[in-house]
């Protein structure tokens, strides 16, 4: 499936994952479900964004002027989320909207990987481009 680069730029700078998701990608729409986390003393919101199947993607924001969480806080709060969903992508944005961190974790592997790919919304970003069309999903890949 083709996808408009210059949409997916938008949608990524203007942090409209659920239109890069569900309009862009193919992907479903999600009953909005927040997760208010605290991890370490700050809170987090956990929203869902869209879904494929059992896979749901969700956006993490701070609250507050709170910076981007860490490594170490983005895996506590990756196994929170777990908790109500398996499979998912976390996507992690600081609240000055400049950077965004995209983390999946392989839980078949033994052990579990942590992978992940940042987006800054000065950059052209090609390369994230180029892993995000992986997950678009044309209607003609529908069961």
């Amino acid at each position: 499936m083709q996808v408009d680069r210059n949409r997916v730029r938008n949608y990524l700078k203007q942090l409209d994952f659920e239109s890069l998701f569900i309009e862009e990608l193919g992907w479903d729409t999600v009953d909005t479900v927040s997760i208010p986390l605290n991890i370490d003393g700050k809170n987090y919101s956990v929203k869902a964004i869209a879904q494929k199947r059992s896979f749901v993607v969700y956006q993490c924001s701070p609250e507050g002027d709170s910076t981007m969480p860490d490594s170490t806080a983005r895996r506590k709060i990756d196994r929170q989320v777990t908790l109500y969903t398996r499979e998912h992508i976390l996507i992690f944005t600081d609240p000055a909207a400049q950077e965004q961190v995209w983390q999946w974790v392989d839980k078949d592997s033994k052990p579990a990987k942590s992978r992940e790919s940042r987006f800054f919304s000065a950059q052209v970003g090609n390369l994230f481009l180029q892993k995000l069309e992986a997950l678009a999903i044309a209607l003609e890949e529908e069961e």
